[in-house]
């Protein structure tokens, strides 16, 4: 990787074109199958090098163990913290690689620790369902309320989740995971919106609610919804309607049935082949 870095920087690219790359590397053990390699190993390297910027080599922390006390005259190792990665799993200890004739100095990394959030830490990397986060993610941005339904146990949440993870960065105002399935009543919902938002006072919650959202860029994900609806329905369109902003991203086993709504029917899950994520050369 070094030796690639400095291949790159010393080739005498026509100006103002300047090739960089980026580079992470991971190790664990994988699946072979037709010369391709699958597994989450796969997907937890891609999820480091999307962390780093053009130029940068990033090293999980298990890579770091494996190679420690034997790197190549003037290659160093700089510690760089633990992060999360936007497939929503535990943080991960990431080094950056260093040498004399490579750039020391980047911008922080591009993780979840750069985000306002409030996503909950998952057991295990987001595989499957690449064509739904897509489709999911490209709703959320163009429209205010957007509604993913399906049956219980088809990972509605784990789906909206991993959008949040998306879509979140550190410009706007955060990503808020409003969990409902403790909620009986609908008059609930601002409360519990305005409790994950961090807002206390006097007056209705849905005005307190409203007013804090007026001037944000904001995404909030209300899960398991369909037992308040369809009470609700007002209350979520008056959340949703709050700010220019303002996106609401919906699970339910229903949609909300409100005007404007986008409902985004989850597709069955995919065969374990199609779903694993190859990686078939650098």
């Amino acid at each position: 990787a070094v030796d690639v870095q400095r291949a790159l920087a010393a080739e005498p690219w026509p100006d103002p074109v300047r090739l960089v790359v980026r580079m992470g590397i991971h190790a664990g053990e994988v699946l072979e199958r037709d010369g391709n390699l699958f597994g989450d190993p796969v997907n937890r390297c891609a999820r480091i090098r999307g962390l780093a910027h053009g130029g940068q080599v990033l090293l999980s922390g298990t890579t770091k163990e494996l190679v420690e006390g034997w790197p190549p005259e003037g290659v160093g190792m700089l510690d760089l913290g633990e992060h999360r990665m936007k497939d929503l799993t535990a943080p991960v200890r990431i080094f950056q690689v260093t040498h004399p004739d490579l750039p020391a100095e980047f911008p922080p990394l591009a993780s979840l620790n750069q985000a306002r959030h409030n996503l909950p830490v998952q057991l295990s990397s987001f595989v499957g369902r690449t064509a739904a986060l897509a489709e999911l993610v490209a709703l959320v941005r163009a429209h205010p309320l957007v509604t993913v339904t399906g049956f219980g146990g088809m990972g509605k949440t784990r789906l909206a989740l991993q959008a949040g993870a998306e879509l979140a960065d550190g410009d706007g105002d955060g990503v808020w995971f409003v969990d409902l399935s403790a909620v009986r009543d609908a008059a609930g919902l601002p409360e519990a919106v305005a409790r994950v938002l961090g807002l206390s006072g006097e007056g209705d919650p849905l005005d307190l609610v409203r007013a804090h959202l007026a001037d944000k860029r904001i995404l909030l994900l209300c899960d398991n919804v369909e037992q308040l609806l369809p009470d609700a329905a007002g209350l979520l369109a008056a959340v949703a309607g709050a700010g220019p902003g303002v996106r609401v991203l919906v699970t339910s086993r229903e949609p909300v049935g409100l005007r404007g709504e986008q409902v985004y029917p989850l597709p069955p899950l995919a065969s374990p082949s199609s779903m694993a994520t190859p990686c078939a050369g650098p």
